[in-house]
Protein backbone atom coordinates (compact mmCIF):
# COMPACT_ATOMS: atom_id res chain seq x y z
CA UNK A 1 0.00 0.00 0.00
CA UNK A 2 1.43 3.07 -1.00
CA UNK A 3 1.27 6.31 1.35
CA UNK A 4 -0.48 9.41 0.79
CA UNK A 5 2.80 11.50 -0.43
CA UNK A 6 4.48 8.56 -2.00
CA UNK A 7 4.46 8.60 -6.20
CA UNK A 8 1.96 6.46 -7.97
CA UNK A 9 3.51 3.63 -9.61
CA UNK A 10 1.99 4.92 -13.33
CA UNK A 11 1.92 8.68 -13.64
CA UNK A 12 0.87 8.63 -17.14
CA UNK A 13 -0.15 6.87 -19.87
CA UNK A 14 1.36 6.57 -23.27
CA UNK A 15 -0.77 5.92 -26.23
CA UNK A 16 1.04 2.50 -28.29
CA UNK A 17 -0.21 2.74 -31.64
CA UNK A 18 -1.92 -0.08 -31.45
CA UNK A 19 -5.20 1.38 -29.71
CA UNK A 20 -5.68 3.27 -33.30
CA UNK A 21 -5.70 0.13 -35.58
CA UNK A 22 -9.56 -0.83 -35.10
CA UNK A 23 -12.78 0.85 -34.18
CA UNK A 24 -13.23 -1.55 -31.58
CA UNK A 25 -10.24 -0.15 -29.68
CA UNK A 26 -10.13 3.55 -29.85
CA UNK A 27 -13.80 3.59 -28.95
CA UNK A 28 -13.25 1.84 -25.67
CA UNK A 29 -9.83 3.42 -24.66
CA UNK A 30 -12.07 7.07 -25.55
CA UNK A 31 -14.49 5.37 -23.69
CA UNK A 32 -12.89 4.35 -20.43
CA UNK A 33 -11.80 8.22 -20.13
CA UNK A 34 -8.60 7.33 -18.69
CA UNK A 35 -7.23 10.19 -19.65
CA UNK A 36 -9.00 12.18 -16.75
CA UNK A 37 -6.97 9.92 -14.15
CA UNK A 38 -3.59 9.88 -15.77
CA UNK A 39 -1.74 12.14 -18.01
CA UNK A 40 -2.06 10.62 -21.71
CA UNK A 41 0.80 11.28 -24.27
CA UNK A 42 1.00 10.42 -28.03
CA UNK A 43 4.36 10.29 -29.20
CA UNK A 44 4.95 13.09 -31.63
CA UNK A 45 4.69 11.03 -34.85
CA UNK A 46 0.80 10.07 -34.07
CA UNK A 47 -0.04 13.83 -32.92
CA UNK A 48 1.51 15.53 -35.27
CA UNK A 49 -0.15 13.40 -38.29
CA UNK A 50 -3.19 13.68 -36.92
CA UNK A 51 -2.77 17.28 -36.46
CA UNK A 52 -1.97 17.60 -40.04
CA UNK A 53 -4.61 15.81 -41.36
CA UNK A 54 -1.63 13.52 -42.77
CA UNK A 55 -3.70 10.17 -42.71
CA UNK A 56 -1.54 8.22 -45.54
CA UNK A 57 1.65 9.00 -43.31
CA UNK A 58 -0.16 7.76 -40.33
CA UNK A 59 -1.99 4.52 -41.65
CA UNK A 60 1.78 3.46 -43.20
CA UNK A 61 3.14 3.46 -39.57
CA UNK A 62 0.17 1.70 -37.97
CA UNK A 63 -0.09 -1.21 -40.36
CA UNK A 64 3.55 -1.41 -40.12
CA UNK A 65 3.92 -1.41 -36.37
CA UNK A 66 1.22 -4.16 -35.96
CA UNK A 67 1.82 -6.66 -39.09
CA UNK A 68 -0.78 -9.36 -39.49
CA UNK A 69 -3.86 -7.20 -39.43
CA UNK A 70 -6.47 -8.01 -41.28
CA UNK A 71 -6.56 -6.35 -44.49
CA UNK A 72 -9.86 -5.82 -45.64
CA UNK A 73 -11.17 -5.03 -42.38
CA UNK A 74 -8.17 -2.20 -41.51
CA UNK A 75 -8.25 -0.55 -44.77
CA UNK A 76 -12.45 -0.74 -44.35
CA UNK A 77 -11.61 1.24 -41.37
CA UNK A 78 -8.64 3.87 -41.74
CA UNK A 79 -10.93 4.85 -44.87
CA UNK A 80 -13.55 5.43 -43.04
CA UNK A 81 -14.95 8.58 -41.83
CA UNK A 82 -14.70 7.43 -38.16
CA UNK A 83 -11.31 6.89 -38.22
CA UNK A 84 -10.53 10.36 -38.59
CA UNK A 85 -13.13 11.49 -36.41
CA UNK A 86 -12.08 9.53 -33.16
CA UNK A 87 -8.21 10.30 -33.97
CA UNK A 88 -8.89 13.80 -33.78
CA UNK A 89 -10.76 13.25 -30.84
CA UNK A 90 -7.89 10.87 -29.46
CA UNK A 91 -5.67 13.98 -30.16
CA UNK A 92 -7.81 16.23 -27.96
CA UNK A 93 -8.06 14.19 -24.90
CA UNK A 94 -3.71 13.61 -25.15
CA UNK A 95 -0.97 15.63 -25.35
CA UNK A 96 1.82 15.30 -27.54
CA UNK A 97 5.21 14.78 -26.29
CA UNK A 98 6.83 18.02 -28.01
CA UNK A 99 4.19 19.78 -25.60
CA UNK A 100 4.62 18.32 -22.69
CA UNK A 101 9.19 18.70 -23.32
CA UNK A 102 8.63 22.27 -22.76
CA UNK A 103 7.26 21.71 -19.03
CA UNK A 104 10.31 18.84 -18.36
CA UNK A 105 11.47 19.64 -14.90
CA UNK A 106 15.36 19.76 -14.96
CA UNK A 107 15.85 16.57 -13.17
CA UNK A 108 13.38 15.16 -16.37
CA UNK A 109 15.43 16.65 -18.84
CA UNK A 110 18.18 15.08 -18.02
CA UNK A 111 16.85 11.95 -17.90
CA UNK A 112 15.38 13.00 -21.36
CA UNK A 113 18.44 13.54 -22.38
CA UNK A 114 20.13 10.47 -21.07
CA UNK A 115 17.19 8.19 -22.26
CA UNK A 116 17.54 9.60 -25.80
CA UNK A 117 21.41 9.02 -25.69
CA UNK A 118 21.38 5.49 -25.00
CA UNK A 119 18.33 4.88 -27.75
CA UNK A 120 20.31 6.67 -30.07
CA UNK A 121 17.24 8.18 -32.65
CA UNK A 122 18.72 7.96 -35.97
CA UNK A 123 16.68 5.09 -37.23
CA UNK A 124 14.05 4.20 -39.36
CA UNK A 125 10.62 5.85 -38.58
CA UNK A 126 8.56 2.87 -37.01
CA UNK A 127 12.07 2.33 -35.22
CA UNK A 128 12.15 5.81 -34.02
CA UNK A 129 8.64 5.94 -32.69
CA UNK A 130 9.45 2.55 -30.52
CA UNK A 131 12.70 4.28 -29.20
CA UNK A 132 9.99 7.61 -28.96
CA UNK A 133 7.40 5.49 -26.37
CA UNK A 134 10.41 4.36 -24.45
CA UNK A 135 11.76 7.75 -23.98
CA UNK A 136 7.94 9.28 -23.14
CA UNK A 137 7.61 6.34 -20.47
CA UNK A 138 10.44 6.83 -18.45
CA UNK A 139 10.75 10.25 -18.07
CA UNK A 140 6.99 11.04 -17.61
CA UNK A 141 7.06 7.59 -15.17
CA UNK A 142 4.64 6.97 -17.19
CA UNK A 143 2.96 2.98 -18.51
CA UNK A 144 2.79 2.22 -22.04
CA UNK A 145 -0.65 0.49 -22.72
CA UNK A 146 -1.21 -1.81 -25.61
CA UNK A 147 -3.58 -4.05 -27.14
CA UNK A 148 -1.30 -6.74 -28.33
CA UNK A 149 1.81 -8.06 -27.79
CA UNK A 150 3.84 -6.21 -30.91
CA UNK A 151 5.10 -3.27 -28.30
CA UNK A 152 7.22 -6.34 -26.73
CA UNK A 153 8.21 -7.30 -30.09
CA UNK A 154 9.58 -4.09 -30.91
CA UNK A 155 11.49 -3.40 -27.85
CA UNK A 156 13.18 -6.50 -27.39
CA UNK A 157 14.15 -5.56 -30.91
CA UNK A 158 16.40 -2.78 -29.23
CA UNK A 159 19.63 -3.86 -28.10
CA UNK A 160 19.25 -1.27 -24.97
CA UNK A 161 16.46 -2.55 -23.57
CA UNK A 162 15.78 -5.79 -20.73
CA UNK A 163 12.14 -6.84 -21.27
CA UNK A 164 10.75 -8.88 -17.75
CA UNK A 165 7.46 -10.09 -18.13
CA UNK A 166 5.45 -10.56 -14.86
CA UNK A 167 2.19 -12.11 -14.10
CA UNK A 168 -0.54 -10.41 -11.61
CA UNK A 169 0.51 -12.65 -9.15
CA UNK A 170 3.51 -10.64 -8.09
CA UNK A 171 1.41 -7.40 -7.34
CA UNK A 172 4.07 -5.15 -8.57
CA UNK A 173 2.08 -2.75 -10.75
CA UNK A 174 -0.93 -4.73 -10.06
CA UNK A 175 -3.23 -2.29 -8.83
CA UNK A 176 -2.49 0.30 -11.54
CA UNK A 177 -2.55 -2.05 -14.16
CA UNK A 178 -5.65 -3.48 -12.62
CA UNK A 179 -7.87 -0.22 -12.55
CA UNK A 180 -6.64 1.05 -16.56
CA UNK A 181 -7.85 -3.10 -17.35
CA UNK A 182 -10.83 -2.61 -15.39
CA UNK A 183 -12.08 1.11 -16.87
CA UNK A 184 -11.19 -0.08 -20.53
CA UNK A 185 -13.46 -3.42 -19.72
CA UNK A 186 -15.92 -1.24 -18.73
CA UNK A 187 -16.27 0.55 -21.86
CA UNK A 188 -16.84 -2.49 -23.66
CA UNK A 189 -13.24 -4.14 -24.56
CA UNK A 190 -13.29 -7.84 -23.88
CA UNK A 191 -9.72 -8.54 -25.02
CA UNK A 192 -6.34 -8.04 -23.45
CA UNK A 193 -4.96 -5.18 -22.39
CA UNK A 194 -0.60 -4.95 -21.47
CA UNK A 195 0.97 -1.76 -19.51
CA UNK A 196 4.53 -1.87 -19.74
CA UNK A 197 6.57 0.12 -17.50
CA UNK A 198 10.24 0.97 -18.10
CA UNK A 199 12.95 2.25 -16.18
CA UNK A 200 16.83 3.01 -16.10
CA UNK A 201 19.24 0.37 -13.75
CA UNK A 202 22.80 -0.57 -13.59
CA UNK A 203 23.06 -4.36 -14.36
CA UNK A 204 24.48 -4.83 -10.58
CA UNK A 205 20.65 -3.07 -9.44
CA UNK A 206 18.09 -5.50 -11.06
CA UNK A 207 17.74 -8.19 -8.47
CA UNK A 208 17.22 -5.44 -5.90
CA UNK A 209 14.45 -3.41 -8.77
CA UNK A 210 12.90 -6.99 -9.35
CA UNK A 211 12.95 -8.80 -5.98
CA UNK A 212 10.46 -11.81 -7.16
CA UNK A 213 12.45 -12.39 -10.13
CA UNK A 214 14.77 -15.57 -10.59
CA UNK A 215 18.25 -14.60 -10.10
CA UNK A 216 18.93 -17.09 -12.95
CA UNK A 217 16.76 -15.05 -15.48
CA UNK A 218 18.35 -12.21 -14.71
CA UNK A 219 21.69 -13.29 -14.61
CA UNK A 220 21.09 -14.73 -17.94
CA UNK A 221 20.19 -11.83 -19.15
CA UNK A 222 23.36 -10.15 -17.94
CA UNK A 223 25.46 -12.33 -19.73
CA UNK A 224 23.81 -11.70 -22.83
CA UNK A 225 23.78 -7.95 -22.74
CA UNK A 226 27.07 -7.15 -20.74
CA UNK A 227 28.22 -4.69 -17.96
CA UNK A 228 27.94 -1.18 -19.22
CA UNK A 229 28.67 2.16 -17.07
CA UNK A 230 25.40 3.85 -18.60
CA UNK A 231 22.99 1.32 -17.64
CA UNK A 232 20.18 -0.88 -19.34
CA UNK A 233 16.73 0.19 -19.95
CA UNK A 234 14.92 -2.35 -18.20
CA UNK A 235 11.28 -2.82 -19.21
CA UNK A 236 8.24 -4.73 -17.20
CA UNK A 237 5.36 -6.20 -19.07
CA UNK A 238 2.29 -7.07 -16.65
CA UNK A 239 0.39 -9.59 -18.82
CA UNK A 240 -2.72 -8.60 -20.46
CA UNK A 241 -5.46 -11.23 -18.54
Amino acid sequence: MQSPTSKPLIGAIVVDPTVLNTQERLTAFLESIIYKKYKTVLPSLISSSIQKGEWDKLTTVLRRWEWGLDRVQSEEWFKSGDFKLLCRRLNEVCVSFERIREDLSPEERELLSRVREMLRYDSPEVVKLAKELITIAITMRGGILSYTRHLKRWLKSLRTVIILEISEKTNVLSEAKAEIKNRIRNAGWKGKVFVTSLKITTAVALSSVFPTMINWIIDSFLIEMGEEATGRIVGVVVDGR
